[in-house]
């Protein structure tokens, strides 16, 4: 299971980015070691389109930032 994170190579410079801004994971009536599991995969199921559009962005930001400063 991913966690969303997204893993970005430019030139030498290698990050990992994660972001995500919406609403936070409900927890389960019953607080078990099982049922919050399952609670956050299905959350984050959920929620890939909006994590992964949120770190294209911020990668790409970040990259043309360093570009700017000449990182490479």
């Amino acid at each position: 299971m991913g966690a969303g994170d997204l893993h970005v190579r430019t030139g030498n410079l290698y990050f990992t980015v994660s972001a995500y801004s919406g609403p936070a994971m409900e927890m389960p009536e019953r607080l078990t070691g099982a049922s919050i599991m399952a609670a956050d995969r299905q959350w984050r199921q959920d929620t890939m389109p909006q994590r992964r559009e949120a770190a294209v962005a911020l990668a790409q930001a970040v990259v043309q930032s360093l570009a700017g400063r000449g990182v490479q």
